[in-house]
């Protein structure tokens, strides 16, 4: 059922325009920018966009006017980054930090996924990778990024998926109920 799921997202997402993938995920930096700035928050985990993904990367510049410490993810949890830095491809192809980045447990994770409810569920791409470092930071805010048009009514939950505090869209911040 979650492989059917995720194709059919998959699928979705990557029929949006460049352009409106573009426009849309400058409306979702503005929103989480703003969270940031009203809660004070000193340290972020990012990701590095593939295949389509809210490219969130625009954040870096918002974290290095206001002193937030940045990191994105690698295997062991999440490594220190700055943009100036050299990045490396895991064996995913993904970039990530070189292994000499300090690793930190930031105060707030935001995380890519290909479908999301209103209940803080989201599916990913299967591998579990998210749901095994957001259980280990439980104290972090978990925050989704997608497309309004990611949004599902049901997404399926197993015992090992971590549900997310909210969900941040073009169009609004969904908190989980």
């Amino acid at each position: 059922m979650k492989s059917a799921l995720r194709k059919k997202l998959s699928a979705r997402r990557s029929q949006l325009s460049a352009s409106y993938r573009r426009s849309s995920s400058d409306e979702i930096i503005k929103r989480i920018s703003q969270q940031l700035l009203d809660k004070g928050i000193k340290s972020l985990a990012l990701y590095h966009p593939i295949n389509n993904e809210v490219d969130i990367l625009a954040l870096a510049d918002f974290c290095s006017e206001h002193s937030v410490t940045m990191a994105l993810p690698v295997a062991a949890g999440f490594a220190v980054w700055d943009v100036a830095d050299e990045l490396q491809l895991n064996q995913y192809g993904i970039k990530q930090p070189l292994p000499d980045k300090p690793l930190i447990i930031p105060q707030v994770i935001i995380t890519p996924l290909l479908g999301f409810d209103r209940r803080g569920n989201r599916i990913g791409y299967g591998a579990g990778f998210y749901d095994k470092m957001l259980s280990a930071m439980p104290l972090a805010v978990k925050i989704g990024v997608a497309y309004s048009t990611q949004e599902e009514s049901v997404v399926p939950r197993e015992n090992h998926d971590i549900k997310l505090d909210a969900v941040v869209t073009e169009l609004e911040i969904i908190k989980s109920i």
